[in-house]
């Protein structure tokens, strides 16, 4: 079956069903599950429809430690699931270059960054298995920007992600995730802009390794004012739309936070590798970093 983010989200719709049927372990954020798009029943009941066996019966966010895990999850039988694909399904509410952290600064999001990637080695120990997928469920959490003037961009946190979690493959949504459409995204035509509404798998990008794998046909945008004031002062943006798609021709720098942020973390986890000889800790080699 070629690879597509349709068969990632909603795996029923490609016949992967009984022994194919992949799993799930839906996950929240800490600092959002409360409304009706962060509901933990809502939300499972969604990945359900979608064609996923759940793993966890209870909710966990991605703060919790080794204890809490063992009271939500248990350990995979290999023998029970043979060789089905494992998906971590996030559900949180984002905005562009903001996802993980409880604040909209760059410290808050490297923080909460740290603390996920952490998460999903912690999960991998207590199932025994290798997640294969990361959904990250959120409005903008693959949106990006390009400033030509400055020639700086940053990163979308699915693209973070990817990096972060090497061999992973990590979907992020560009605009406005409400479930069955995303909204608040636009075309350009002959410099006008129209709002229009996509189904998820085409307002979607699939990540893997810092690398775009799949993106949208065309080039989409989204709202500038939805861009959070740090990120505006760092690119120095201030337009009323903004591409959302980062381009192969574009030449440039990413801004420094997310520099920082993704050498440190790597070599937060690189020291703590050499530390602690666990299973599914991970020396993660900085030359993946792709920041050009």
């Amino acid at each position: 079956m070629t690879l597509s983010i349709d068969s990632i989200i909603y795996p029923k719709r490609h016949h992967l069903t009984g022994n194919n049927k992949p799993l799930a372990l839906v996950v929240h954020s800490p600092y959002c599950f409360s409304d009706n798009a962060t509901k933990f029943q809502l939300n499972m009941e969604e990945v359900r429809n979608q064609g996923f066996g759940i793993l966890n019966k209870k909710q966990i966010t991605f703060d919790q430690d080794e204890k809490q895990l063992t009271n939500s999850i248990k350990p995979i039988i290999e023998s029970k699931t043979g060789n089905k694909s494992i998906s971590l399904i996030f559900y949180s509410h984002g905005l562009p270059g903001f996802l993980f952290g409880d604040r909209e600064t760059f410290e808050a999001e490297a923080k909460g960054i740290r603390q996920f990637v952490s998460f999903v080695n912690l999960l991998e120990s207590r199932i025994n298995k290798k997640i294969d997928n990361i959904i990250l469920n959120a409005c903008y959490s693959a949106s990006e920007l390009y400033n030509p003037k400055l020639k700086k961009y940053f990163y979308s946190p699915a693209r973070l992600l990817s990096i972060l979690l090497p061999g992973k493959k990590v979907v992020g949504f560009v605009g406005e995730h409400a479930g069955a459409t995303v909204t608040h995204i636009y075309k350009k035509e002959n410099q006008n802009f129209s709002e229009i509404k996509l189904k998820p798998h085409l307002a979607a990008m699939l990540f893997e390794d810092g690398q775009e794998i799949i993106k949208p046909d065309e080039p989409l945008y989204c709202l500038g004012y939805m861009l959070p004031n740090s990120i505006k002062n760092e690119i120095s943006f201030h337009g009323e739309f903004f591409e959302s798609i980062l381009q192969q021709n574009q030449q440039g720098e990413l801004i420094l936070p997310q520099i920082k942020l993704i050498a440190n973390i790597k070599e937060d986890m690189t020291n703590s590798c050499s530390v602690k000889n666990s299973k599914t800790s991970k020396v993660l080699s900085l030359s993946k970093v792709n920041i050009s």
